[in-house]
């Protein structure tokens, strides 16, 4: 798959999980140097999407520090919208300080892919979206835009116009309820991403070891309670069809996510050199389901969905 003239990897690198500026308290000790580093190791394993954000802590201006003929090779994407506490702001003037931002700091002429960040019909039709994108394309700011899909899809019009080229879907082994919208956008032969692949971490074989997400993190209102509890069971229910235990559940995710034809990337967010490895190698290792078995699992979810229902960070 190409984009923009840049081959776009299975992988995409998300960053989210390299900084602190979405924690209330310190969770990581990483240097710029560290994270370069990381980016560089994922660089070398041929990944070549790298999201970022200006809320993803320094990584914008981390991915600025690489030297032009890099950045040339790698699609990096960037999105806008969110301010905090839910609130989001998709004016006009807004949306073109923050490009003008993450273009300084990426120290690039132009960025590969500006996300919207979950942006409703009315915040696309009320601020004139279409045609601010328009303007900014022409003016060689943005290469390709691309819309992040919240809980609820947009109206068909919005899935296949010709001014987004992108799409980013919450989507994986749990969550499958916007299938029908990625087959939509693919059938226009749009790029679609997939967004917690791994369900921050759920999705692995830290499943079942003390699972813990804090007060302090941004994430808590998804991982604890009635909702968490709703999604351990959900998970021991998908595990149990498969007869697969905690160990083979990140590569039963990874497969779950690879095995759908109508996504061309997905946002992995790995927070170290060992995690690319160790993704690297379940994406080049065998095929983990036969389409008989990937058609009977997406049907089991699709079931237990209607009875297991869970929120997970859609709004």
């Amino acid at each position: 798959m190409m984009l923009n003239g840049k081959r776009l990897s299975k992988i995409s690198l998300g960053l989210s999980q390299l900084n602190n500026s979405l924690y209330k308290e310190k969770k990581f000790i990483y240097s710029k140097s560290d994270i370069k580093n990381i980016i560089d190791f994922a660089i070398d394993k041929n990944i070549t999407c790298f999201d970022t954000a200006s809320s993803y802590g320094d990584t914008e201006e981390i991915l600025g520090l690489f030297p032009s003929n890099k950045k040339n090779k790698i699609i990096i994407s960037t999105k806008t919208g969110f301010v905090k506490n839910n609130q989001r702001n998709f004016s006009q003037k807004y949306l073109l300080s923050q490009i003008h931002n993450s273009l300084k700091a990426l120290k690039v002429d132009s960025i590969d892919i500006f996300f919207l960040n979950k942006p409703s019909k009315i915040d696309i039709e009320h601020n004139n979206l279409i045609i601010f994108f328009e303007k900014i394309k022409k003016e060689g700011l943005v290469n390709s835009a691309g819309i992040i899909i919240g809980e609820k899809t947009l109206e068909k019009k919005y899935l296949i116009s010709n001014t987004f080229e992108c799409y980013s879907f919450l989507y994986n082994l749990i969550n499958t309820d916007l299938e029908d919208a990625i087959k939509l956008t693919k059938k226009y032969k749009k790029i679609n991403f997939s967004r917690s692949p791994l369900n921050s971490g759920l999705l692995t074989s830290t499943f079942g070891n003390n699972f813990n997400v804090p007060k302090s993190d941004f994430r808590y209102s998804y991982f604890h309670g009635k909702n968490f509890n709703t999604k351990i069971k959900k998970i021991e229910k998908i595990k149990s069809f498969l007869s697969i235990k905690n160990e083979e559940l990140m590569k039963a995710s990874t497969e779950f996510v690879k095995k759908n034809r109508n996504l061309d990337s997905a946002f992995f967010g790995p927070k170290s050199i060992q995690q690319i490895d160790d993704l690297f190698r379940i994406y080049k290792s065998r095929s983990y389901y036969s389409n008989q078995k990937y058609s009977l699992l997406k049907k089991k979810i699709k079931t237990l969905s209607k009875s297991l229902k869970t929120n997970d960070q859609k709004k």
